[in-house]
């Protein structure tokens, strides 16, 4: 073994190679994401070492002695090239914490060892094909390589999927703002057919003896096999196969929806019409005129949805297939418009994908093709449009530059900032300039077409500078940016995970293990400030008051509504063991502190049952603070409805409205909605929700005669301006169907 590999080590191609390997160690070593083993690294070695590993092996096989010493060398050649980045990143876990060794291991096996071993094998097997001069043998080797790339490009391409599994490169899981990933199933059962195929090619090069031959034949049958039952395996998915799993498809004006097979008629209609009004929106606002149905996939839940398509939390549109992916939600479903827009705006794009680029639209610039998506889907989100974000990171040194959003640079900043202030910019290059010029910026894939960047942020930067925040917003601006992006984190699917288990933990009012999951949390990023919150609440409710008064002092300097959230849990503990004034004085001062309109409504609610009958107090506490056993939807309609008995006022109608609405029967909700609105609700919040739900309720009933009125009542409220624009739209094109 020593001396093969000092012969390996002075051939020029080997020394080469393994040079290779270790800068590609060494420049994953250099960005947290991708600097200890996981699946991130896993992929970027993947795709990188067959790119020199194959050439090498094509070259030790061509000028071999026999074949089986040829085959030896270069095995030996390929896992040393896989061993010198995996031990550099090894060595980089003294620097960077590795939270998951064993699961990050598997990831490196089950990654760039086999991508290496087919692409060395698969070289070798084609240098015994014939005599090759070392020239045309390097143009095959890369020509072949050329060819698998093209087909995972080719798959990301041509199918509804956004995963690949490439034999040569590897798993490309899809976005990478899904955090929290395990390992497949598929990708050990892909991985193996990998296996196969290595085998199948040491026995092309082995092909004079004839039970080679029998084994190249058997081995390639069964890789074969496995290729042809890939959508059942999950290695590969096709836009039939989703269809057949969610069983459910309607047809409408502008959209094809498919949905499960399991939904009701009515919720399969409302998502049609949402879909229909989504695209019929979008295309007038970009003045295009769409030639074929939006096909929007609407799975059960984010779990299916990774596995058909890829894409797990993350909603995702593939613009240049005319397709969206969601998983279902509320009515009207608050994600489909930004994804219809990308799908919309691919009638003003150009490029295989139908997204804003240059080089022919085959380099994408994401601060356009998120951009458009927000800006022409103009959300509230706490109260805030992006303008208002977009003023508040200005305001608190932030905002990132629009030359740093450009291109790829976009995902270098926490995706809450990068969507903020692209939509926030290019909404106001679209009031600037209207629709036409719009459609040339995401043709060219950049606004300078149409105006100088520099020239449109400084006009940009003046007009936020002009606008006025509402009371609060910067502290709410504080919480909400408070993330680094996902390049800058360590240990982010770990993490995601662990904050699943809490959030369970949490629900099921299992505290002390909730506790436990909170400090794990903590041992990997001290300063996450969720967590933190979280133990200040779990030290209260567990009785620890001490405990509780540290866990709240390592939130200094935290934004304020963070302490805020902290110092809630401290008053819910109060309310819960009967110290009422104690709680009453906390909830009152959170209420002079910045909040989002929920936030202010539930504090406001416990108030009220802090001044209220013990036997009110008891049904509050009950929906709003008890979690033993936790509060479900029927628990919250029973107690809802002694609540209902026991006060004069609306606030139990209410919550039963809400219980129904969030479980689809319109019907009941409306009346639910209507009867809490005719007694009276106790705070302007709660009546402002109401009204916003009843609005929701009669649309989806199909009542638009009544919507029509609520919408001259809800005009009066500066709070609900923009939400009644867009209902007012909603029922011109109900109207005219």
């Amino acid at each position: 073994m020593i001396e093969t590999l000092r012969q390996l080590a002075g051939r020029r191609c080997v020394r080469v190679s393994w040079g290779l390997s270790a800068l590609a160690g060494l420049i994953c070593a250099f960005a947290p994401l991708f600097g200890v083993h996981g699946v991130e690294s896993a992929f970027a070695l993947s795709v990188a070492l067959p790119l020199w590993v194959a050439p090498t092996a094509a070259l030790l096989q061509r000028d071999a002695i026999t074949p089986t010493s040829g085959l030896r060398r270069v095995a030996l050649t390929a896992l040393l090239a896989v061993a010198i980045p995996v031990a550099i990143l090894a060595l980089n876990q003294l620097r960077l914490r590795q939270c998951e060794p064993w699961m990050g291991m598997l990831f490196m096996l089950l990654g760039p060892l086999p991508s290496a071993l087919f692409a060395a094998t698969g070289a070798a097997a084609l240098a015994t094909l014939r005599r090759w001069s070392a020239r045309r043998l390097l143009l095959a080797v890369f020509a072949a390589l050329f060819v698998f790339l093209f087909l995972g490009f080719y798959a990301f391409w041509s199918t509804s999927a956004i995963f690949v599994y490439s034999h040569a490169f590897g798993w490309f899981p899809g976005t990478l703002y899904d955090v929290g990933r395990t390992l497949p199933m598929a990708l050990i059962t892909f991985r193996g057919l990998t296996l196969l195929w290595a085998l199948a090619f040491c026995s092309v090069v082995l092909r004079e003896r004839f039970s080679a031959r029998v084994l190249a034949a058997g081995f390639g049958a069964l890789a074969i096999f496995g290729y042809v039952q890939g959508p059942e395996l999950g290695h590969r998915s096709t836009a039939h196969y989703i269809q057949d799993e969610l069983g459910g498809m309607r047809r409408g004006d502008h959209c094809v929806v498919h949905y499960p097979r399991e939904l009701r008629r009515a919720d399969a209609l409302r998502l049609l019409e949402d879909c229909d009004f989504r695209a019929a929106r979008a295309a007038r606002l970009l003045d295009v005129q769409l030639d074929a149905p939006v096909e929007a996939y609407f799975y059960r839940d984010a779990a299916e949805k990774q596995r058909l398509m890829g894409a797990g939390r993350t909603f995702i549109a593939k613009p240049w297939r005319n397709e969206v992916h969601l998983q279902l939600r509320g009515w009207p479903h608050p994600v489909l418009g930004h994804e219809v827009v990308h799908a919309v705006a691919a009638y003003a794009a150009r490029g295989p994908f139908r997204v804003s680029g240059t080089l022919g639209g085959y380099w994408p610039n994401a601060m356009l093709i998120e951009g458009i998506a927000v800006a022409l889907d103009w959300r509230l989100e706490d109260g805030l449009t992006p303008h208002d974000w977009s003023k508040a990171m200005r305001e608190l040194d932030l905002l990132p530059s629009a030359d740093s959003l450009q291109d790829l640079g976009f995902l270098g900043h926490d995706s809450r900032r990068s969507y903020g202030a692209s939509g926030s910019l290019t909404r106001f290059f679209y009031e600037r300039h209207g629709a036409e010029a719009l459609q040339r910026a995401h043709r060219a894939g950049r606004f300078d077409v149409v105006e100088p960047l520099a020239e449109l942020e400084a006009a940009w930067h003046a007009f936020l500078d002009g606008r006025a925040l509402p009371t609060g917003a910067l502290g709410l601006a504080e919480t909400r940016f408070a993330r680094s992006s996902i390049f800058e984190r360590v240990c982010p699917h770990r993490v995601a995970r662990l904050r699943a288990e809490l959030g369970g933990e949490l629900a099921s009012g299992d505290r002390r293990s909730a506790r436990q999951t909170c400090e794990e949390i903590l041992a990997i990023e001290p300063a996450a400030l969720d967590a933190l919150v979280a133990r200040v609440g779990i030290e209260a409710r567990l009785g620890d008051r001490v405990a509780a008064e540290v866990a709240l002092g390592a939130l200094e300097g935290a934004p304020p509504q963070l302490k805020a959230r902290a110092r809630e849990a401290l008053a819910d503990a109060a309310f819960r063991r009967g110290r009422r004034g104690q709680a009453l004085t906390i909830y009152r001062e959170l209420l002079r502190e910045p909040q989002t309109e929920g936030e202010r409504r539930q504090r406001e609610v416990k108030v009220l049952g802090l001044i209220a009958s013990p036997e009110e107090r008891a049904r509050i506490a009950g929906i709003f603070i008890d979690d033993e056993p936790p509060a479900s939807a029927a628990r919250v309609v029973d107690l809802a409805r002694d609540l209902d008995e026991l006060r004069s006022d609306g606030l139990g109608a209410y919550l039963i409205g809400r219980q129904l609405s969030a479980a689809g029967d319109y019907e009941r909700a409306a009346r639910r909605f209507e009867q809490a609105r005719l007694r009276g609700l106790p705070t302007e919040a709660v009546g402002r929700e109401a009204l916003r739900n009843l609005i929701v309720a009669h649309g989806a009933s199909g009542r638009w005669n009544r919507v029509e009125a609520l919408l001259r009542i809800a005009a009066g409220d500066p709070a609900m301006r923009h939400e009644v624009a867009e209902w007012r739209e909603r029922l011109t094109f109900s109207r005219s169907l």
